[in-house]
């Protein structure tokens, strides 16, 4: 397996329009509270965070696999070692994969973002009515998720489609 660090491409990963602008209602924020300061440390957080996921893809399918190994000849969650990669191949790069973007990741994730913006949020509204202020963190915090998971997701896919790439160019040598 190559490097795939390098090639997760920040275009592809992050979502293409702002999902805050979509979804708060103007009457509910202050002006300028979505701004593009405020978006490049939400998306900075992210792209930091996802461009860890092809080290994690390669160490998760690294354990994996040295996991069936040390279970031979028995299987390691119904995965031989003297099936890899030929047989099952495709199937330990979707459990490494699974492993690697689960919710259980997406929230880690948001909470990361949530450590980074939070304060912000506090300070842009301070002076709108609690009401209003409970209105914007919700909104804040579901576009947070969609965000992260929109990334995750993309990220994802480029993962799967580069190591089936190589896969396949493996098997071809």
């Amino acid at each position: 397996m190559g490097s795939y660090c390098t090639r997760i491409s920040s275009d592809s990963v992050l979502p293409n329009s702002p999902v805050l602008n979509n979804i708060v209602p103007k009457t509910l924020i202050p002006d300028n509270f979505v701004d593009d300061e405020f978006l490049e440390e939400i998306n900075k957080v992210i792209l930091e965070n996802i461009g860890k996921m092809s080290v994690s893809y390669k160490t998760e399918l690294d354990r994996i696999v040295n996991e069936m190994e040390n279970a031979a000849p028995d299987g390691y969650l119904d995965l031989m070692y003297s099936d890899y990669p030929e047989k099952n191949g495709k199937d330990v790069r979707e459990l490494a994969m699974k492993n690697i973007s689960s919710d259980d990741i997406k929230s880690q994730l948001e909470d990361k973002v949530h450590d980074t913006i939070d304060p912000k949020v506090e300070e842009k509204i301070a002076d709108l009515n609690p009401i209003a202020q409970e209105g914007v963190k919700r909104t804040v915090d579901h576009s947070v998720k969609q965000m992260v998971s929109k990334a995750v997701d993309n990220a994802r896919e480029q993962l799967e489609q580069q190591a089936a790439t190589e896969s396949t160019d493996a098997l071809k040598k």
